[in-house]
């Protein structure tokens, strides 16, 4: 009798030698697509996963739209804004000042020839040696020098002319020009509801936040602000000027360092006082609207 191989042994079987050809088939294959690439002058890309191109389709929409991003141009801030970025604020108000103080202070203490030089020479070179080392003293502690070069700028002007013509008045002719056109900038964006004053506080005061602009109290307070400051600058370059044109020298210098410091320190108490006084009302007023109870009447209540 013919034994009849059991059926399991020979499906395993039949299975190996299917793997086997499977295993030959795949290791030809490449080396078929080769020659193919060679034969047609080409090349042909190996199969890239799935993986992998879900990751690189990934990759081209997040460069998209990084570069849309790059591409898209942010809003400017308004140009009373810059403008007041420009200034400085009270700090660069004050900087400003420190080299004409210096110049005046020398120009009418010092006698008129020091050595080899006179002493409007060693006035002028005393206040434009400060401004350099206002400017260098910014930049050492990396802070903004544009401030500080505004200021240098006009104190080289002014030796400029102070030094050509001898005449100690010609040093404060850049200052009488540049307070006047701050004065009716001051004025102009009060004029349009974007008060220079305001945008100055909220850089210094508060942050860089545009917040007082949606309080209407606080808008106005800035107008009204800025339109004192800027009468300020206005009506004290004026009156410089007219010093000027008289050659009343002295008179200048006295004036200059009067109206320079003080009167700005005294202007930025002033809006100090102001907003203040509208902040803290407004913050009695939310409190009063509200169910918190100040910590005062908490401690009455229980007395």
């Amino acid at each position: 009798m013919t034994d009849i191989p059991a059926s399991g042994t020979t499906s395993a079987e039949d299975r190996n030698s299917d793997l086997s050809a499977g295993a030959l088939r795949s290791q030809e294959a490449p080396r078929d697509s080769e020659g193919t690439a060679d034969d047609s002058g080409g090349s042909s890309a190996a199969p890239v996963p799935s993986s992998d191109l879900g990751s690189e389709a990934s990759a081209e929409r997040t460069g998209h739209r990084s570069a849309k991003s790059d591409d898209e141009e942010e809003p400017l801030p308004p140009f009373t804004e810059q403008l007041s970025e420009q200034l400085g604020g009270v700090r660069g108000l004050v900087e400003a000042a420190v080299p004409i103080t210096v110049f005046v202070i020398l120009n009418l203490a010092l006698p008129s020839q020091i050595g080899p030089f006179t002493g409007l020479q060693w006035a002028v070179g005393s206040a434009v040696a400060v401004a350099v080392a206002i400017a260098i003293f910014r930049a050492i502690k990396r802070e903004p020098v544009r401030h500080a070069i505004n200021g240098l700028i006009g104190i080289a002007l002014g030796a400029f002319l102070a030094l050509r013509t001898g005449e100690a008045r010609q040093m404060f002719l850049p200052g009488i020009i540049q307070g006047g056109l701050y004065g009716v900038a001051l004025v102009a964006s009060a004029a349009i509801r974007h008060p220079i004053i305001g945008w100055i506080w909220s850089i210094i005061a508060d942050g860089g936040k545009k917040t007082w602009r949606s309080n209407p109290d606080l808008v106005r307070v800035f107008c009204q602000l800025t339109f004192v400051w800027g009468a300020v600058f206005i009506l004290k370059n004026l009156a410089r000027l007219w010093m000027y044109l008289v050659d009343a020298e002295t008179l200048l210098g006295i004036t200059t360092i009067v109206t320079g410091w003080p009167l700005t320190l005294a202007l930025t108490a002033l809006t100090v006082w102001a907003v203040r006084r509208v902040t803290n009302r407004d913050d009695h007023q939310l409190l009063a609207g509200s169910d918190i109870v100040p910590p005062t009447a908490r401690t009455s209540s229980i007395h």
